[in-house]
């Protein structure tokens, strides 16, 4: 049964299709079942379905998932695999699908759908010459890394890291800041290429590294990602010296069969430490990962949301449970009630390198509040990522709400001394004499003004008391706000001239409320437009 973030993908990304949007896409954190949901789409959309993976050796595993999923024969187009024209779902391989001659032989109308896996590459040439190939086909883009995407018609679907853990269905992350790797000598404007990381990890780092991750995570399956093969391999031995027979390292060179094994052994049980380059990576589904460790720091927020997130699914079987919080307290009771990742990057030198707060952390959030977010972890010694940026958000807001307080008493105080011209608060002409003996107005004219809240000056003339006598008694027939209403709220920025009584009292029962402070802005508008 779909959970309720996946029916809102396919729901909103339906109707964007019908509304004539070619492409859409689903953002969705890792281990949220990206999968799951584009199937979705694939078994709605009538007509033939691509779907585009640029891993050679995940082809074959998407196809038995979506098989699976379908309840269908899914077909594979990669190297000398060809899909029969009759194949309703078909797994291309990118690399295979993007040779221009064997997309000369495909018809530009086989498919009227195209998921594109791990959406974040489709801006490569490769992913470009396939999409243009097929003009017609409606386009779904799944990604847990939106970064690199522009100009994207339409989002179905933003789910990220903190909604996910929130609702119960990722566990939280803890961090271990074990600091070995200096990256301050490092001379670079872009990303650490692997041998300059490589160059800066002598052997009592690697050392280092490695009595961490056996004194905190004896005995736990996790994946150390290093940067180099050399020094994945001597990483591992370093571990099977303190631990014989835990570890294993695994790269690209290493022929199919052996990588194969190792993250089958890996991931029944055999062995817990996996040292890896570059392998276990996107599309590696393994529930059991209790701890991260990033060896290879990276400035790319791609590149470190996919290594954590391969730690982030639940070990317990979340979806039995109806509510986030019955799933969560699931989570806490479970033998992986987090998922540990050690940090190993010490001095950063003038280097700004993604965080788990970058990476976890709203897109829209503010680096400063993000700064702060880093500032508490490293004063918590228990490394709760997801406390620190709800703490430092919390923290902002409140210092952000006590900053408007504090202007409002301020501006509040300006005002106090300030005496308001009645005239102009009455939009009338001012005051058109000086009283003499004889014009000054009377003493009657007088109480009644004062009586009514208006400031009597001794120069103020018969005439002029008149008039404004005139003025009071005529906006109390039309029920506009008083002077000494307006009077009030003119303290506060607020203009009350043209304003009715009834409301004018309602925005100063507000400025009761906040203990003579000015309200917030929405307060007043709403209470303005008869909202509040």
């Amino acid at each position: 049964m779909p959970r309720a973030y996946q029916r809102e993908a396919f729901i909103n990304g339906m109707r964007h299709f019908e509304d004539g949007k070619r492409e859409t896409l689903i953002i969705s954190a890792t281990g949220t079942g990206k999968t799951f949901m584009a199937s979705q789409f694939v078994a709605a959309i009538p007509g033939n379905a691509l779907w585009l993976n640029d891993r050679i050796h995940l082809v074959g595993q998407v196809r038995d998932e979506l098989a699976g999923m379908l309840n269908r024969d899914v077909w594979i187009e990669q190297g000398d695999t060809r899909a029969p024209s009759h194949g309703r779902v078909v797994v291309g391989c990118v690399p295979s699908m993007a040779q221009p001659k064997r997309l000369a032989q495909m018809d530009p109308k086989r498919f009227s759908l195209i998921v594109v896996d791990e959406a974040h590459h489709c801006l490569a040439s490769t992913y470009q010459r396939i999409l243009g190939h097929f003009p017609e086909a409606k386009v779904l883009l799944v990604t847990a890394t939106p970064d690199p995407l522009t100009g994207i018609e339409s989002v179905c679907l933003d789910y990220q890291w903190l909604r996910a853990i929130g609702d119960g269905y990722l566990v939280p992350v803890r961090l271990a800041q074990a600091r070995r790797i200096d990256v301050s000598r490092i001379k670079t404007s872009g990303e650490f290429s692997d041998d300059q990381v490589a160059e800066v990890m002598g052997d009592d780092v690697i050392r280092g590294m490695c009595d961490d991750i056996v004194k905190l995570a004896m005995g736990q399956r996790g994946v150390l990602y290093m940067p180099r093969v050399d020094v994945a391999h001597i990483a591992a031995g370093v571990l099977n010296t303190l631990v014989p027979g835990c570890a294993r390292a695994i790269d690209g060179s290493q022929e199919d069969h052996v990588k194969a094994a190792l993250m089958k052994g890996h991931k029944a049980g055999e062995f817990p430490y996996l040292v890896n380059v570059g392998m276990v990576v996107e599309g590696h589904d393994d529930s059991g990962i209790m701890w991260i460790g990033h060896g290879r720091p990276s400035k790319s927020r791609v590149s470190v949301t996919q290594t954590t997130g391969r730690g982030g699914r639940p070990l317990c079987a979340v979806d039995q449970y109806d509510t986030a919080e019955a799933r969560r307290a699931a989570i806490a009771s479970s033998p992986k009630p987090h998922v540990l990742v050690f940090d190993f990057v010490g001095n950063l030198g003038k280097h700004k390198l993604q965080t788990l707060v970058d990476v976890m952390a709203p897109k829209d959030m503010e680096e400063a509040v993000k700064k702060r977010a880093r500032d508490l972890l490293d004063k918590d010694s228990g490394g709760d990522v997801e406390k620190a940026i709800a703490t430092a958000q919390r923290l902002t807001q409140q210092e952000r709400q006590e900053e408007v307080a504090r202007v409002a008493r301020v501006e509040a105080a300006r005002f106090e001394w300030k005496i308001v011209d009645p005239f102009t608060a009455f939009g009338m002409p001012g005051q058109t004499d000086v009283a003499t003996a004889l014009t000054r107005a009377t003493q009657a004219e007088r109480a009644m003004l004062f009586r009514a809240g208006v400031d009597v000056t001794p120069s103020l003339t018969k005439t002029d008391a008149q008039r404004l006598i005139r003025a009071v008694k005529a906006r109390e027939r039309a029920g506009l706000a008083s002077f000494g209403q307006i009077k009030i709220l003119s303290r506060h920025g607020i203009q009350a001239q043209r304003m009715y009584a009834k409301t004018a009292r309602r925005l100063m029962d507000a400025i009761a409320r906040h203990n003579g402070w000015t309200p917030p802005k929405e307060t007043i508008d709403a209470i303005i437009s008869n909202r509040g």
